[in-house]
């Protein structure tokens, strides 16, 4: 990477922005399909030869519907409002079909794709979801939303992506416990599945409505939502203490999560890694001066790197694999001659494969835009 600086009399082509550019057109085609009756867009689950998913059970809607936006303030345009316009057209959940952490991811999406982009609001999916996570909490181990896991577990997705939804919620038209439920929902989290410095998988609750066994497994997703929930907090509420939590979540994540080279690792079902990379740049906005921000924005421009220096070539542009430091090979690719085709299906064929990637370059270009070069220097005003 060049390590180039990016100031307000940079006259250049934005690098990230360009290559978030390539990414968005790759996946909107291989991928997106649009009605020509009604305009509602839907998506093949893998490529080639993918089926259209159905309209109420999309599971990567949600981000999806953030990659959409991310390029839409990257770049707006009628085409960009009217790709959102049809994903949430096109959104037939069922809120009763969903689980807690799929109906929080996507609540938390389509509140963002509103607020920031003008997308159509869909309030009978709104209201439902936000009543249901709402009066979701309970007491029980504690405190804390249940979860979609099986009955009596509490997990971290579900309370992270709603801990952000509400601390969103907090500053732009919620109720004003939502930022009560933001706060509450973070310091569960905190003290109930914080381990070694990392957000854990979830816990069960004790037949006395006590804390259960804990589920040690490193939740990604998990420590993507509540990372941006701290940020978020740190930001709206001028708390001292959240700046502080932020960082210190920082810092667990490049240190466990991260290789030698900066560079985001793990593997979860779905767009985890992107996710993870969306809100560390998050954090490194709402930081801006404290060392951790420039720590957040290096893991965030190494993972991009990464992901595009192993990307392959395939119709339509560039192909993502499903670990950012393994070069990708497209699933049209011919084996070489005497070499066995790899077993099984290829992971690079998958749609949330894709938009992890994708929203890689996204959270670059976003550090990009702030500022920030690939050594974590902040040049302008903070921003989320």
């Amino acid at each position: 990477m060049s390590g180039r600086r990016i100031g307000r009399g940079d006259d250049r082509p934005e690098l990230w922005a360009a290559r978030a550019a390539v990414a968005e057109r790759a996946v909107c085609a291989r991928q997106l399909r649009r009605c020509l009756l009604t305009g509602r867009l839907r998506e093949l689950d893998v490529w080639p030869a993918g089926r259209l998913r159905p309209p109420h059970r999309s599971p990567w809607r949600a981000t999806l519907l953030d990659c959409a936006v991310d390029a839409w303030l990257r770049a707006p345009t009628a085409d960009r409002q009217a790709r959102l316009t049809g994903l949430v057209r096109g959104l037939r959940a069922r809120p009763k079909q969903l689980g807690n952490a799929e109906l929080a991811a996507l609540a938390l999406a389509l509140h963002r794709a509103h607020s920031r982009a003008a997308a159509p609001v869909r309030p009978a999916l709104a209201r439902l979801a936000l009543r249901r996570l709402r009066e979701s909490w309970s007491d029980h181990a504690g405190g804390g939303l249940w979860s979609d896991e099986p009955a009596g577990r509490k997990g971290a997705i579900a309370n992270g992506a709603a801990a952000l939804l509400f601390a969103q919620l907090a500053t732009e038209g919620g109720e004003k416990a939502d930022l009560h439920r933001a706060r509450s929902t973070v310091d569960w989290m905190l003290q109930h599945l914080l381990d070694d410095g990392l957000v854990v998988t979830g816990l069960s609750v004790a037949p006395d409505g006590g804390p259960g066994a804990l589920d040690r497994a490193i939740s990604l997703t998990g420590n993507a939502y509540v990372l941006g929930a701290c940020a978020r907090l740190a930001v709206s509420t001028g708390e001292r203490g959240w700046p502080e939590v932020t960082a210190g979540l920082v810092g667990a994540v490049a240190e466990k999560l991260a290789d030698a080279d900066d560079v985001l690792r793990g593997r979860e079902p779905g767009p985890a890694l992107g996710i993870l990379s969306r809100n560390l740049a998050s954090a490194a906005l709402a930081l801006r001066d404290d060392p951790a921000a420039n720590l957040a924005a290096r893991v965030v421009f190494a993972s991009a790197e990464a992901a595009w220096r192993n990307r392959a070539v395939a119709r339509g542009g560039p192909l993502f694999g499903p670990e950012w430091t393994v070069p990708a090979i497209s699933p049209t690719e011919r084996p070489v001659a005497g070499e066995a085709p790899a077993p099984g299906p290829r992971a690079e064929r998958e749609l949330s494969v894709q938009l992890a990637g994708w929203l890689a370059l996204e959270s670059a270009a976003l550090l990009e835009r702030a500022g920030f070069d690939d050594r974590g220097s902040a040049r302008r005003p903070r921003t989320l």
